[in-house]
């Protein structure tokens, strides 16, 4: 920042010259408390700042800057060295663009978008700098010096740490070497880092400027810091006089006024600061105002983001599919449209020819963007899958589709080789160490039939760091050397920021189209809890009983274990309950392996007590919950493991039980490996799954943040503290939780370790701070000072720091002389705290209290296994849902449903029982089919295809085509279920084919939105709410309240017992038909408001009704399905 022009007197130059304010001297800084992402890769920085743009509202500012620090490589001229910008508290990005090959695509159409406004001090010369080294035309820039200077009225330009002193009373901590506690990440000197941050604070002013402590204080304070400053500079006697600086202000005396400060500068160099201070309270009155009407305007903007989404089309660069695609997406596949995401990369694949990589969490439809293409085309896609089982379930689904699939292996005839050079089948599935040995045959694949595209099915499998690391994945790099012209796809579900980077450099992947949806799993319920040992105690609370006697879980689920032996100890348990299960681990020979998961399939067993070996290979869809009985490794495999459950959408459960004593066994196995750095990667991956485990946070928030993309985290807000989340928002303990010191008690436990020579576990330096007389504390250690200084607290407590300062890396532990010894020594971190903490003063260490260094009370709050549902006593009650348009509760006294006529008829609850009752008929029907074809019931149709059939009551089978997902081939499959629904409605009395028409199109409407923004739906509805509340111009029938539905609520609200009482959310909602959604329901309340507010002569007094669902309370991993 030397170049930059500074105040005189605070030019370091010309120190001599200069007298600082005496209030100056102890300022405090402020500092950057969020998160520094530092990156040196081109291909990472582009993606960043794709994903910081795509976050950012049209009108956002960033603050901006460029650093030329000390070069990385010596006697080199450099150009560009530090690009930084920092968007929020929460994140700044440097990106180090010297160490790249060139500038990076991305960040440059950042730069020069004129959407966003770029902010800093100095800025106006970094724009001549970019364009004359890498000709970027930086656009839309806001000089934060001029901005001031004219703002303020100053005598000369300031810098921003000037302008933090004057208007925070702060010091930038750029004074220091290290401004962020997360340097030790980063290969920087203290030279570099010196230069690395300097700018970061400017969205900090903003905040603070636009706070409400900040507004009420600011007029204040600062007057009082204008007359301080003017009475000790100046040697005032006379108080400052507000008074006076209106007269100065006044038109008669301006010009007088303006005279005399030139020439008081004139004659005293010194004060030329002084003058600049010279501003009134009307001025800062002005400020203040602008700040608020600031702050209007961006909440008004927020409101209109989603609004303006609905006048525009939704993904207006990518042309929209012709008829001829959806008419195959429709008859082989048996979807009306794809989802937005999906189209982006068919297209990039269809149009572009592009290699993609696409990050899709589990359930959103991976699969269809390599298996549409050759259906499309009438072509070939080879893809490259890890598991033998998951291919073959693959080929089954696609034949049942009519789509000819096959697998190639070592075991297959030569017939089938001749079929596949014919080009007779359209997607050859292949392991990758089959598909790394006959690469010709790809090749020759490409030149008779032609090649769609190759896929990389499970890409995570190629990246070393990722948690189900194969080998034989690294040597597909030779796809892309052999076959230039077809697409590559790597497809995952689950990738951090730097397992993506390595899928794509290790593919040798060319600009490829990075797609990442929503990580959130919106419908899984997460629970950390406790295991006692007891496998009977720990895992009864996820039970039912039985009406014959004994016991079952709530449909299929998973048992995840940490060892062979722990997966056979809970199997044999779970036996002696008579619940069908089995067994599934890497020491089982592979026919028992097969014929576990085969009866798994097909539901002839309940559950599966597996170790990891069991899960990337299973494909079904209505698991209902996964457990897992220990602590999981890493995040990635667990959200991985988690992603088994409630692929269907309907709502599922995912419980952890565990004790830390599974953390110490995972870091004793991987202090055996040899690769440092392999080693140094895990125990960080463990780290932060352990603070998951001990957290009392949202845990979705957790796990989404471990992904790092801003705006992939922005999705959880549909319900992120709703008792549907997690056990910690249901539990309504509060997410951000106040960090508390452990300073003292830390310095105690790290003062023991270094008195013990660091050659011990963590146990013996804690029996040696409790005084106690146990064998492991050598009798040499008792004399000293710190014994027996912790016996006031209790061993589990001090354990519980320790894993804490070992998560936060001011410990760690490490192998001794015998490979079974564990030693817990001091990181270099933690011996610079340790020893700037030999000053009591400093003696500070604010931590995240876990739950056992943070014992809270949850009353009043059930268990999720306390809660008990009784539901119309039924065998299949299957309609509890969370979604709002799919909700059945038993709180519910009445529900209607539409006719043919669209009149909307009264039914009593009995009509509920009916459809439970046709859905447990469809079910069994089910069971028989694939009996009979031998193969998955969902692989015939999906419980949520049941569930829409029961709803709608397909009479014949082109109404049955109408299902979503019932392609022409299934649906001729699912005609015996046509039959059932005939009979059973005749029975009792039922209409058939009800209209969902409606419905599907609003859905279309709204998910297009929602997908394109990667926002739930429920946000989406959320938005438009907020906007129509606010008296935006909303498009009410595009948002899918017709004409029609908005005249039945209005009715519905006239009618007794409402008689026009918009308060009463409760009668209304039971007078107005089910098939309304709620959001459709206040969406017409609002517009009845609105209508209402703007009729003079009739007011009336509105009281905004609560939304509460009626299974609002119900725990998800309790609803019966």
């Amino acid at each position: 920042m030397g170049d930059r022009t500074l105040p005189e007197w605070m030019n370091k130059l010309q120190e001599e010259h200069v007298r600082k304010s005496i209030l100056e001297d102890d300022l405090p800084y402020l500092e950057f408390g969020g998160t520094v992402i530092y990156s040196q890769e081109r291909h990472d920085c582009s993606f960043l700042s794709e994903d910081l743009r795509s976050g950012l509202a049209s009108g956002s500012a960033v603050g901006f800057d460029l650093e030329w620090p000390p070069s990385f490589t010596k006697g080199k001229t450099k150009k560009v060295a530090v690009v930084q910008l920092c968007a929020s508290e929460e994140k700044c990005y440097l990106f180090h663009i010297s160490s790249m090959s060139g500038f990076p695509p991305g960040l440059k159409g950042f730069l020069e978008d004129e959407n966003i406004k770029k902010v800093g001090v100095g800025i106006e010369g970094d724009k001549w700098k970019l364009l004359s080294d890498y000709d970027i035309k930086l656009k839309n820039i806001v000089e934060l010096s001029d901005l001031a200077n004219k703002t303020l009225r100053c005598g000369e330009k300031w810098s921003l740490d000037g302008l933090v002193k004057h208007l925070l009373k702060k010091q930038l901590f750029k004074d220091k070497l290290v401004r962020c506690s997360h340097w030790d990440d980063f290969g920087l000197t203290e030279d570099q880092k010196r230069y690395a941050a300097t700018d970061a604070y400017v969205s900090r002013y903003k905040q603070l400027g636009d706070s409400k402590e900040l507004k009420e204080q600011l007029v204040d304070d600062l007057s009082q810091t204008v007359a301080s400053l003017r009475c000790v500079l100046l040697n005032a006697s006379k108080p400052f006089d507000p008074s006076d600086e209106e007269a100065k202000t006044k038109p008669e005396n301006r010009d007088q006024s303006h005279s005399q400060s030139e020439e008081d500068a004139g004659r005293h160099t010194q004060r030329e600061c002084v003058m600049s201070l010279d501003i009134s309270e009307y001025e800062l009155q002005m400020l203040e105002q602008q700040a608020r009407h600031e702050q209007l305007e961006e909440e008004c903007i927020l409101a209109f983001q989603v609004t303006a989404a609905f006048s525009c089309s939704v993904l207006y660069h990518i042309p929209q599919p012709v008829p001829e695609q959806i008419k195959h997406l429709k008859m082989f596949f048996g979807h009306h449209s794809f989802k937005p995401v999906q189209w982006k990369v068919i297209h990039s694949v269809l149009t572009e020819r592009r290699d993609n990589l696409v990050v899709m969490a589990t359930g959103y439809g991976k699969s269809l963007c390599f298996q549409f293409p050759p259906v499309y085309c009438q072509n070939v896609s080879v893809v490259i899958s890890p598991l033998i089982a998951l291919m073959e379930d693959q080929v089954l689904h696609l034949q049942m589709s009519n789509i000819p699939a096959c697998f190639l292996g070592s075991a297959q005839t030569k017939n089938l080789y001749e079929e596949v050079k014919r080009g007779h089948f359209r997607v050859v599935y292949m392991t990758p160490e089959f598909c790394s040995g006959n690469i010709p045959l790809l090749a020759q694949l490409d030149r008779t039939v032609g090649l769609s595209l190759v896929a990389v099915d499970e890409a995570h499998c190629i990246s070393q760091w990722g948690h189900d690391f194969r080998s034989a994945y690294r040597d597909l790099w030779k796809l892309k050397k052999n076959l230039p012209g077809v697409p590559i796809l790597a497809l995952t579900a689950t990738a951090s920021p730097s397992i993506r980077e390595d899928i794509v450099k290790s593919l040798h992947l060319i600009n490829p189209l990075i797609t990442c949806t929503s990580f959130d799993r919106p419908n899984l319920y997460l629970d950390v809890n406790r295991k006692s040992g007891d496998v009977i105690q720990d895992l009864k609370q996820f039970l039912i009983k039985k009406k014959g006697g004994g016991f079952e879980f709530e449909g299929s689920a998973i048992v995840y274990c940490p060892s062979k032996k722990e997966a056979e100890r809970v199997t044999a348990v779970l036996c002696k309950l008579d619940i069908p299960c089995g067994v599934y681990h890497a020491g089982l020979s592979i026919k028992r392996r097969r014929e576990t998961q085969h009866q798994f399939m097909r539901d002839e067993i309940q559950c599966v007590v597996a170790t990891v070996a069991f899960g990337m290979g299973i494909n079904k869809s209505d698991i209902r919950k996964v457990i897992h009985y220990g602590a999981p490794k890493e995040m990635e495999s667990y959200y991985q493991e988690i992603g088994r459950a409630g692929r269907d959408g309907m709502p599922s459960a995912c419980h952890v039980l565990w004790v830390p004593g599974d953390m110490a066994l995972n870091r004793f196995i991987l202090n055996q490996s040899k690769s440092e750095r392999f080693r140094d990667y895990k125990m960080d991956m463990m780290a932060k799954m352990e603070k998951y485990l001990n957290s009392t946070k949202c845990r979705r928030k957790l796990i989404l943040c471990h992904f790092e993309d801003k705006r992939l985290r922005k999705v959880t807000s549909g319900i992120m503290g709703s008792s549907d989340c997690c056990d910690n928002c249901r539990s309504g303990e509060d997410p951000e939780v106040v960090l508390q010191d452990f300073g003292s008690c830390a310095y105690q436990l790290m003062k023991a370790i270094r008195a013990m020579d660091e050659r011990f576990g963590i146990t013996a330096p804690i029996l040696f701070l409790r005084g106690s007389t146990s064998q492991r504390v050598p009798d040499r250690f008792r004399t000293h000072s710190l014994f027996g200084i912790g016996r006031e607290t209790s061993e589990t407590w001090w354990k519980a720091l320790s894993r804490e300062l070992v998560a936060e890396k001011y410990l760690m532990e490490t192998t001794g002389h015998n490979k079974f010894a564990t030693l817990c020594k001091l990181t270099p971190k933690g011996r610079s705290w340790l020893s700037t903490a030999e000053d009591e003063r400093h003696r500070r260490l604010l931590l995240q209290p876990n739950r056992d260094l943070f014992s809270r009370v949850f009353e009043g709050t059930l268990c999720p296994c306390e809660i008990q549902l009784q539901v119309l006593n039924l065998k299949h009650s299957c309609f509890l849902f969370l979604k709002s348009n799919w909700v059945i509760s038993e709180g519910r006294t009445a529900v209607y449903v539409s006719g043919n006529n669209s009149q909307y008829q009264f039914f009593s609850l009995f009509v509920l029982f009916l459809q439970s009752e046709l859905y447990g008929k469809l079910v069994s029907e089910r069971q028989k089919l694939a009996g009979l074809r031998d193969i998955p019931p969902a692989l015939l149709a999906t419980n949520k295809i049941l569930l829409d059939m029961a709803k709608s009551r397909p009479c014949s089978i082109s109404s049955l085509k109408q299902v979503d997902g019932v392609s022409e081939a299934k649906a001729a499959m699912l005609t015996p279920l046509i039959e059932v629904i005939l009979t059973f409605c005749q029975t009792h009395g039922l209409q058939v084919l009800l209209n969902t028409e409606h419905k599907s199109s609003l859905k279309s409407i709204l998910s297009k939105v929602a997908d394109a923004r990667s926002l739930p739906m429920a946000a989406v509805e959320s938005h438009l709410l907020q906007a129509q509340k606010m008296g935006c111009a909303v498009d009410t029938d595009r948002a899918g309240l017709s004409a029609s539905i908005y005249n039945t609520i209005r009715k519905s609200i006239a009618s007794p017992p409402v008689s026009s009482d918009p308060s009463d959310f409760k009668a209304i909602r039971s007078r107005v038909p089910e098939d309304v959604s709620t959001f459709l329901l206040r969406l017409a309340l609002y517009e009845l408001q609105r209508e209402a507010s703007s009729t003079a002569h009739h007011e009336i007094s509105w009281i905004e009704p609560l939304v509460c669902f009626p299974t609002a309370t119900l725990n998800s991993s309790r609803a019966v399905y």
